[in-house]
């Protein structure tokens, strides 16, 4: 019922708004802000003549050597398809789907189901709607929202399934990125570390843990395995390596001076981080708009993602929003 209601309503909006002349733009007709497209920041306008030069900013980087030939091939022919611009809401998460009344006055037929939160709202090719809604999936084969997506928007399967594809093929840990690192643990929260990637498999790591001797916190700063860690489940990009490169040692000559919180307590690595990430911000290592924003956006990535704590799965690799 959900799902037809939803398709529904998002088929009529597409359908009464399509067009092929459109600017492709935000819904006042100003550039793109849009989480999943976060390197649109940089550009001055960010708006778009053709669903071709929109699509080539979804699928980034395609033309670098790391890109396999065969996710190069099934990327190109969508890019270049020639495909409806339409009103998108830009943000079908569950978190903005509303049954006014509840959901047992909807089953009985005497609420409709409501569609809020319109910030990402706009003028975009027409898979756009769906590769939104799909975004935050962390196990297409587990997760029924997933399942209830591939329905609302049948005619983009092809396109969720090569999503899924450059997803899996090129969000990986880059040599010379530094990131902010989450472990799952028992508690409330991750624990919190920075790493300087060595390559996808491998990097230097640089947090504080409990002293098994002393029960205090003391820094630790030495390599850590990326590929195949049971506990790593999240890597949130602040520095790419095209800043320029940075070494271990650099590293960690500046944060050997942030202070290492007393006692025991737990939830101090975050707060150690924080610090951390202030003085690379103050040495112009790394450039963060927001700290408080990355620390929260940090969070919620991190609680989407218990999932990859296994060695059969690779951390979830995502770049801030709030770094440039």
């Amino acid at each position: 019922m959900i799902v037809q209601d939803m398709k529904s309503q998002y088929s009529a909006m597409h359908q009464q708004t399509s067009t092929r002349d459109h600017i492709i733009c935000s819904a006042s007709g100003g550039s793109i802000e849009d989480p999943r497209l976060p390197w649109l920041e940089d550009v001055p306008d960010a708006t778009f003549s053709s669903s071709c030069q929109f699509m080539e900013q979804v699928w980034v980087g395609l033309n670098n050597n790391r890109t396999p030939r065969s996710l190069y091939q099934m990327l190109i022919p969508l890019i270049q398809r020639d495909t409806s611009i339409v009103f998108t809401h830009g943000d079908a998460l569950p978190k903005n789907i509303i049954m006014p009344g509840g959901l047992e006055l909807y089953r009985r037929g005497h609420s409709r189901l409501c569609i809020i939160d319109w910030e990402y709202a706009g003028w975009m090719p027409e898979p756009w709607e769906a590769l939104k809604a799909t975004r935050l999936i962390c196990d297409r084969n587990e997760e029924e929202w997933y399942r209830m997506m591939r329905e609302v928007f049948p005619d983009q399967c092809e396109v969720l399934d090569a999503e899924w594809e450059w997803r899996i093929q090129t969000t990986k840990a880059v040599a010379g990125c530094l990131y902010l690192a989450g472990f799952a643990q028992s508690g409330a929260g991750p624990h919190a570390a920075i790493v300087l990637a060595i390559n996808d498999k491998e990097g230097h790591m640089f947090h504080i843990r409990i002293d098994k001797g002393t029960s205090a916190w003391k820094s630790d700063f030495r390599a850590q395995k990326i590929d195949s860690s049971i506990s790593l489940i999240s890597l949130v990009k602040i520095r790419d390596i095209s800043k320029g490169a940075i070494t271990a040692a650099g590293i960690s000559e500046i944060l050997k001076t942030v202070n290492v919180p007393s006692g025991g307590e737990t939830g101090e690595c975050t707060k150690w981080v924080r610090n951390a990430i202030t003085l690379l911000n103050q040495k112009g290592t790394v450039t963060c708009t927001s700290l408080d924003n990355l620390i929260d956006e940090f969070h919620a990535f991190c609680a989407g993602n218990r999932a990859y704590a296994t060695t059969s799965k690779y951390p979830n690799v995502m770049t801030s929003s709030y770094c440039a």
